[in-house]
């Protein structure tokens, strides 16, 4: 079993915890990973695996966009779209910073004048940067980037609707693509079968 190796826990009733076993009844379509239909295969079981054993230092894109998801998942949207926005505004950066890898003094001095500009106006330059951005989840992002502006500011509040879920998600999304982890996946619970929804926009 691909699990075996791994320290995964499951539960048919999310009350009683367990190890995943060979032993471990999972009843067929609980849970679905990676898609719709699409189930993790052997190779992705075996990338996991690789990836837990191999030593990692996630970049504070990555922990702001895992802690993202877990408020997400809770339904504390107000919190995930802060987070979520503040992901946005570290991806910038972490861009800016492998720009600024470059000995040319000038180029330094421009990014210094860029980190200026208003978040909307830098989020707006560097995704236009990129050619495989969606456009609605671009216009998404934006839009979560004011409100994000009125809940700080104004006390503005952030219902909890499908369309304000599915903004976060594409911010989400748009934040992995930013930093160059278009593979990253995202944990999304919907009723109570488990679901990933991946770092692209389609």
């Amino acid at each position: 079993m691909y699990c075996a190796s791994l320290p995964l826990l499951w539960s048919a009733d999310e009350k009683n915890w367990g190890l995943m076993t060979s032993a471990a009844a999972i009843h067929g379509g609980d849970v679905i990973l990676g898609g719709q239909d699409r189930y993790l295969s052997k190779n992705d079981w075996d990338t996991l695996q690789g990836l837990l054993q191999s030593p990692c230092e996630p970049t504070t894109t990555e922990v702001l966009l895992v802690s993202t998801s877990r408020l997400l998942d809770q339904k504390q949207l107000k919190h995930a779209l802060i987070e979520g926005v503040t992901a946005i505004e570290i991806a910038i950066e972490e861009a800016l910073r492998r720009m600024a890898g470059t000995p040319d003094d000038l180029i330094r001095r421009s990014l210094g004048e860029f980190r200026k500009l208003d978040l909307p106006l830098r989020f707006i330059i560097v995704a236009s940067q990129r050619k495989d951005l969606d456009q609605k989840a671009f216009e998404q992002t934006l839009r979560a980037i004011e409100l994000r502006n009125d809940v700080v500011h104004r006390g503005a509040e952030v219902p909890n609707t499908g369309e304000n879920i599915n903004m976060i998600q594409k911010l989400m999304i748009i934040a992995a693509q930013i930093i160059g982890r278009q593979g990253m996946r995202f944990p999304c619970f919907v009723g109570v079968a488990p679901r990933m929804f991946a770092a692209e926009t389609k």
